[in-house]
């Protein structure tokens, strides 16, 4: 498939700022075995930028309104669990890791929440100019990853 060079911008886009946050929740929260895979695959590149943001789109954007709505069940429930590293990356994880954060969520003040949302409608924001810029709808954009 042919990427275009806008498409291309925003994948680099999301990945640097999924790393910032996940760096971020790493430094607060050193001990949490999810958080710290995470980082770990994407600080040696284990996750390719493509698939991450791919995933984001397939696994996340359907819980657009929960996230809209700031509906903690978002977060209680692992809804992201299935983005993240998992099987679908490589045999890394056996399969048992994704962007579980419902322990850390327990552990947050409403402070932290409030910038776990800001975090999460951001990387909605560019998902959405991702699946733009490669002319999908949302929709579409879900059919479109997970035929990968």
């Amino acid at each position: 498939m042919n990427v275009p060079p806008s498409a291309v911008q925003h994948i680099c886009d999301f990945y640097e700022q999924m790393t910032t946050f996940v760096q971020g929740l790493s430094e607060s929260y050193p001990g949490d075995y999810y958080v710290t895979m995470f980082r770990l695959m994407l600080i040696t590149e284990a996750i390719p930028k493509p698939m991450l943001v791919d995933k984001f789109v397939q696994y996340v954007l359907p819980y657009e309104h929960l996230i809209v709505s700031r509906n903690d069940t978002f977060f209680t429930e692992d809804r992201a669990a299935n983005f993240g590293p998992s099987h679908d990356y490589g045999d890394h994880m056996n399969g048992e890791a994704g962007m579980r954060l419902s322990t850390v969520w327990k552990e947050m003040d409403e402070t932290e929440r409030n910038h776990m949302w800001d975090w999460f409608r951001l990387f909605m924001a560019l998902a959405r100019k991702y699946a733009a810029s490669m002319g999908l709808t949302v929709a579409s954009a879900v059919v479109h990853t997970s035929s990968k």
